[in-house]
């Protein structure tokens, strides 16, 4: 009969443990301070892009980019977000800030450079695109 007590105890101990851990990685999240969106560059009108992706374009990415993002990604990521993004000339790359900050930013807690910063494993295409946004001002 010991030997079950110090199983249950294990197994309460283990969840506790878990718990915790999730308590402050979400409370960390939570101190993360939301970021103005920057505006757009200049000669850069707000009606739509003539020369670039779409606004469905780039709201099509961003979703890409955030079902990519959110949760774990045990097996990797996929790079054809990334990829797309990459494509983006550098007026639609702050739309795609824009656009995924204004979908996405509330639920994550942080921008989407800090969300692309905070993932592990994203390989030479997700690193171009944080370096790119980074070199945006897109913090």
């Amino acid at each position: 009969m010991s030997d079950k007590i110090k199983i249950y105890i294990a197994i309460a101990v283990l969840l506790f443990i878990i718990g915790l851990a999730w308590f402050f990685y979400k409370r960390g999240k939570k101190q993360v301070t939301l970021q103005s969106l920057p505006g757009e560059l200049p000669g850069n009108s707000s009606s739509g892009n003539v020369t670039g992706a779409s606004n469905d374009e780039i709201k099509s990415v961003a979703n890409n980019l955030y079902a990519d993002i959110k949760g774990f990604n045990f097996l990797g990521h996929n790079q054809a977000p990334y990829d797309a993004a990459n494509l983006l000339n550098d007026p639609d790359m702050i739309k795609l800030y824009n656009a995924f900050n204004t979908m996405y930013q509330a639920e994550l807690e942080e921008t989407l450079t800090v969300a692309l910063d905070n993932e592990i494993g994203l390989g030479t295409s997700g690193d171009i695109l944080i370096k790119r946004l980074k070199k945006l001002n897109c913090v």
